[in-house]
């Protein structure tokens, strides 16, 4: 019974793990993140239309925050983003119960005593169900262009479950963002600096 409890520890902690967005980024090593000044906003392709000025927001205020100034165009560095959402089919198997041993051979038995027919005579059966399962996933690409050559310098990428409600995917995906530009070899400003 202590073992069945120590797992359903583990799991309940290993859930909110697994519900987090995985989120990867690289750049370019080469360049010269600090010669860059300006930025403007490109394409932002999103599945809900309401995400793109969300997008907008978000990085705005990490770049500026970064000593980056919001030009209409031509900037030294371009925004682009896109989401895509799709559906993924699992197959999730649950279990109840132990089950039976694992055949012929040396196991223990009734009242935890060794018993040479093999299996867990005193665990009984467990039932195992399978159901097929659709999850909404979705992708979050984020990259930065040096303005003049059109070269890919940053791109973040998050893969995330879709949640059923918009208020939790809006905060996710301010979150996403914040956490890329995390990543982005421009280091945000002093706050006495910012204010100037």
């Amino acid at each position: 019974m202590q073992r069945k409890a120590i797992w359903a520890a583990a799991l309940l902690f290993a859930l909110p793990c697994a519900a987090s967005a995985a989120i990867r980024t690289d750049f370019n090593h080469h360049a010269d993140f600090a010669h860059f000044h300006t930025f403007s906003i490109g394409k932002i392709t999103t599945t809900n239309p309401l995400d793109a000025s969300r997008i907008r927001r978000v990085v705005t205020r990490d770049l500026e925050m970064r000593g980056l100034q919001l030009v209409p165009t031509g900037g030294d560095l371009v925004v682009f983003a896109k989401d895509r959402v799709k559906t993924e089919h699992d197959m999730e198997t649950m279990y109840n119960g132990m089950g039976g041993g694992w055949g012929d051979g040396w196991a223990w038995g009734d009242d935890w005593v060794p018993d040479w027919d093999g299996g867990f005579d005193s665990m009984g059966a467990g039932d195992v169900t399978t159901t097929e399962v659709d999850r909404r996933m979705g992708k979050f690409v984020l990259d930065l262009f040096q303005g003049s050559s059109k070269k890919l310098l940053f791109r973040g990428v998050a893969d995330q479950q879709i949640s059923s409600k918009s208020s939790k995917d809006k905060k996710t995906l301010d979150k996403d963002a914040d956490e890329m530009l995390k990543k982005l070899p421009i280091k945000p400003m002093k706050q006495s600096r910012m204010k100037m």
